[in-house]
Formats: C-alpha cells, sequence, structure tokens
C-alpha cells in the first residue's frame, strides 16, 4: 500500500516556490532579514507590519515575498510565531486574523 499521506512533495513545491520568489525579489528579502537582525530581541510584529516598514523604506516587494521573508527568517531562527493572532489593520485585509511573531 502506497502511503498517500506523505508530504515531501508538497514540501519540495513550497521550497522550489520560496527560492523562485527570493530570486525575483531579493533585494526586498535581504533587506527584511537585516532589518530583523537589527530589531531587539523580544520585538513582536506581523507579517503585514514588517512589510509595510520594508515597503516604506526601499519599495513595494511582491505580494509573496512576505511569506518568503518570513519562511527564511524562521530557518535562520531569527523569528518564532508567539500564538497570537491579532487582526490585520489594511481595510482589503478585511480584519483577519495573522500570526504574531518575536524576535528571537
Amino acid at each position: 500500500m502506497t502511503d498517500t499521506k506523505d508530504p515531501t512533495q508538497g514540501e519540495l513545491l513550497r521550497d522550489e516556490g520560496i527560492a523562485r520568489v527570493t530570486e525575483n525579489n531579493p533585494g526586498w528579502v535581504s533587506y527584511g532579514l537585516d532589518l530583523l537582525r537589527k530589531l531587539p530581541k523580544g520585538t513582536r510584529l506581523t507579517g503585514e507590519s514588517l512589510g509595510d516598514v520594508i515597503d516604506s523604506e526601499i519599495g513595494k516587494g511582491a505580494p509573496n515575498a512576505r511569506g518568503a521573508l518570513f519562511s527564511h527568517a524562521v530557518k535562520k531562527k531569527l523569528l518564532r510565531k508567539s500564538g497570537k493572532r491579532p487582526k490585520r489593520y489594511h481595510p482589503q485585509s478585511h480584519a483577519s486574523d495573522t500570526p504574531e511573531w518575536i524576535v528571537i
């Protein structure tokens, strides 16, 4: 019997997508990683709040660049989830929940 619950293919596709987005937005992602390294440990933020800072300082990245940035930051042990899910503040987000992150 074949194990149809093996996530390996999905993980490979995810990693390829993150690599592609990073390649297409190198300045945005690297700027975000540098910014995270400069923030005091314990700083709490969301993808929305950090993305807004980066957008205002160097220009907008692709919408999925935020996800790539956070994936890299977690792998590099710059961030961890706090367990809280505050509401987003941009009107087009319809006050949806978003993960809160802590700089580590």
